[in-house]
């Protein structure tokens, strides 16, 4: 999965939607984050979300994640919760 962009209030529904339906299928979900600009708490709850679906397996792993959305997963704690490839 590449999201683009923002993921925001009307971004993060989809995105929502596409890891709901891969949940039963993966051993562990790999989002590639180099194309995501900006991370709103719509964005953070559904990466939550997947976090804890994903416990018991191999999880949730982000890649490629820029700076700014870094910042911001510093600020919220999420920088100690998300698997994060550096």
């Amino acid at each position: 999965m590449k999201p683009d962009g923002n993921l925001d209030t009307i971004s993060s529904g989809d995105l929502d939607k596409f890891l709901k339906d891969k949940y039963g299928e993966f051993q562990q979900i790999i989002i590639d984050f180099s194309n995501v600009d900006y991370i709103a708490s719509s964005g953070l709850r559904v990466l939550a979300l997947a976090h804890n679906q994903m416990k018991g397996k191999d999880g949730l792993l982000l890649r490629n994640v820029g700076e700014h959305v870094k910042e911001i997963f510093r600020l919220t704690g999420y920088i100690h919760v998300l698997k994060i490839e550096e």
